[in-house]
């Protein structure tokens, strides 16, 4: 969860109950005026497990707070969002948004590795863009200048820090052997055959080792895997593609039809989240958001929803068994390219 205060004051923690799992990051006592504030959960047992709870925030009137929350379990769709409450709502505004803190965007229905953005400002600020703009988003995302060198993880850090619910310290520590950097093709490459590949997987994602083109490609890759999900409803098939092939555009020339096709399978998505039949739609609602990922996230926790979604998204067809190993098996080729 990352919350990025504009509010002109300091926001305070009132409470950051869980009701299941644990902190990986507490959230902070506060956040001040300008400062973007991430925290994090995860299952109590790491992965494979589920966490729920709520953070509440007051604003500097006092008076005035609001509740980030989230359910992601094990089993069944996720729910969470933002609610703002209190005599002086009429001052602030509170959005979920993709990572420019622009752009609105609904909380992820499906997946285990969900990354979320809030942006809390002025009513009269204008936090959130009158017209939406995922074309730039995506854009300024694989344009940023890139660091020196191949991105790496220092061991102790991660292993302190940075489990993302998936490799424990003391499994790092033996992985490495005595190295203090490891980058993303050390993670595929060093990581012991008892290792859960999707956990291996969702590592290398959140410590945001896999370079900004390879995991923005990966992700793309892993939601086009599973986009045949879709065929059954064809209005969502035939949208998906196009997103698709707009996508594979980036970081070249893009267009305004991104913002459309995103606009469309997003309607989409609310129709089968409303239906009767919801559960029988879970796997496309997940095929849905693997693609929607691409589009909201920074591409370290794009390529991990992308993946996770991905994964339930073929649940009881014959890729379920295959999946994980194929995803693991592309992102190593990719960054030994």
């Amino acid at each position: 969860m990352n919350v990025n205060n504009t509010s002109g004051g300091v926001l305070t923690l009132n409470s950051d109950g869980l009701d299941w799992g644990k902190w990986t990051t507490n959230p902070p006592t506060q956040i001040t005026n300008n400062q973007i504030a991430t925290f994090s959960a995860e299952g109590a047992k790491g992965s494979a497990t589920g966490t729920q709870g709520s953070v509440v925030y007051y604003f500097s009137d006092n008076v005035t707070y609001l509740t980030i929350s989230f359910d992601i379990p094990y089993t069944g769709a996720n729910s969470g969002g933002l609610n703002m409450a209190g005599t002086g709502m009429s001052n602030y505004s509170a959005q979920e948004t993709d990572d420019t803190y622009k752009n609105v965007v609904s909380f992820p229905s499906s997946g285990d590795s969900v990354t979320t953005y809030f942006a809390i400002g002025l009513a009269s600020s204008n936090v959130v863009a009158a017209k939406f703009d995922f074309s730039a988003s995506v854009k300024r995302r694989l344009t940023m200048p890139k660091a020196r060198g191949v991105p790496s993880v220092d061991i102790a850090t991660a292993a302190r820090n940075i489990s993302c619910g998936a490799i424990p310290g003391p499994e790092l520590v033996k992985i490495f052997n005595g190295k203090t950097e490891a980058t993303a093709l050390d993670v595929l490459s060093l990581a012991p055959a008892n290792l859960d590949r999707a956990d291996v997987i969702r590592f290398a994602a959140l410590s945001k080792i896999v370079p900004t083109q390879t995991a923005f490609t990966a992700a793309l890759d892993f939601a086009s895997h599973v986009v045949t999900i879709l065929k059954p409803a064809p209005e969502a098939y035939g949208v998906a593609l196009d997103l698709i092939e707009e996508l594979k555009k980036y970081p070249g020339d893009g267009s305004d039809a991104l913002t459309e096709h995103v606009d469309q399978l997003e309607n989409i998505k609310v129709l089968m989240l409303s239906s009767r039949t919801v559960s029988t739609k879970a796997t496309q609602v997940a095929a849905i958001e693997a693609l929607l990922a691409c589009v909201y996230m920074d591409t370290g926790a794009a390529l991990a929803q992308a993946a996770s979604c991905a994964q339930l998204a073929v649940a009881g067809t014959a890729k379920e068994k295959t999946i994980v190993q194929w995803q693991f098996d592309y992102l190593l080729k990719a960054l030994k390219a």
